[in-house]
């Protein structure tokens, strides 16, 4: 359905907003703006009742909460991420550059496999989630490993889209539409560069059944057709934030194949999906603070 498009006014003023929020946050010292993060994230959690109970409800529904106090706990948390996050994204060239970035990595490898695939392929489809700070994530990709091509969905507001474009494009990361991503993901893939796609938001009539958090969940299955398509080399990996220091943990699962392939397209598609998937399920699980939970990612809650 094409996109209503957004009233000028409306579209500026959110614009200049937070440019105007973006100069407050870049001026302020590190500790006073984290401090600050923190309690605008509890009061969005206070305010924002539909985002707080539709992600109470999924936590419960996830089971990833023995109780519904510890639920909230964890909601509250998960918004006060978000904001960190951020800030993260507007105060990274301040603390973060390409000589200094792998002091500010700890890398986490499923196993010996996975290390060997990340460094030695000569092509990658890389998964990515809403976990940890998922913007550090194609950084970290694009000057630690190979420059990537991000896919994206267009913002809502051009203006705002426009501005985190440049920000990525900062560290050797071209943008895709998402309308536009298959051609030049297979372009970018023959040239030797990663593909970024970020699979753990619900995928509609577009995407394929898996399972997730042990419910049914539509997920986008473009990683897995790329990999058959190409043989590039397919991985999730999701930079987890350690404290409010520009300090993460990379963590890399993979390399996803068929061991057996069945011949029917679908199928294969499918048991490639749900190993993601699956991955991405087995980190969130490592923190669960660390997840957007307001995601309406399930198809048996909240459609």
């Amino acid at each position: 359905m094409k996109r209503k498009k957004k009233n000028p006014i409306i579209e500026n003023l959110e614009y200049f907003s937070l440019l105007l929020f973006i100069e407050l946050v870049r001026v302020m010292n590190r500790k006073l703006v984290y401090f600050l993060a923190e309690f605008i994230g509890k009061l969005f959690f206070i305010l924002d009742k539909r985002h707080r109970t539709r992600a109470i409800e999924h936590i419960i529904h996830a089971g990833v909460a023995e109780d519904k106090v510890s639920a909230i706990r964890i909601a509250r948390a998960s918004f006060v991420h978000l904001v960190k996050v951020g800030v993260d994204v507007i105060k990274l060239d301040q603390f973060i550059n390409a000589e200094n970035l792998r002091s500010h990595f700890k890398v986490r490898f499923e196993s010996k496999e996975t290390e060997e695939a990340t460094w030695n392929s000569e092509s990658y489809v890389f998964v990515g989630a809403h976990y940890g700070n998922w913007e550090i994530s194609g950084l970290a990709v694009s000057v630690g490993v190979r420059p990537i091509l991000s896919i994206m969905r267009p913002f809502d507001n051009k203006k705002i889209g426009e501005y985190f474009t440049s920000r990525r494009k900062m560290f050797r990361q071209e943008i895709c539409l998402q309308k536009n991503a298959l051609k030049h993901s297979m372009a970018a893939i023959r040239k030797g560069r990663a593909v970024g796609i970020i699979a753990d938001q619900h995928a509609g009539e577009h995407g394929t059944l898996t399972t997730f958090f042990g419910h049914p969940a539509s997920t986008h299955k473009t990683p897995a057709v790329l990999h058959l398509k190409t043989g590039a080399t397919l991985i999730f990996g999701a930079a987890r934030r350690l404290d409010d220091n520009f300090n993460y943990e990379f963590a890399v699962y993979g390399p996803f194949k068929l061991e057996n392939p069945s011949g029917d397209r679908e199928k294969d598609i499918l048991t490639l999906t749900q190993k993601y998937t699956s991955a991405i399920e087995k980190e969130i699980r490592r923190d669960p603070t660390q997840w957007l939970w307001s995601h309406r990612r399930w198809l048996d809650i909240n459609r």
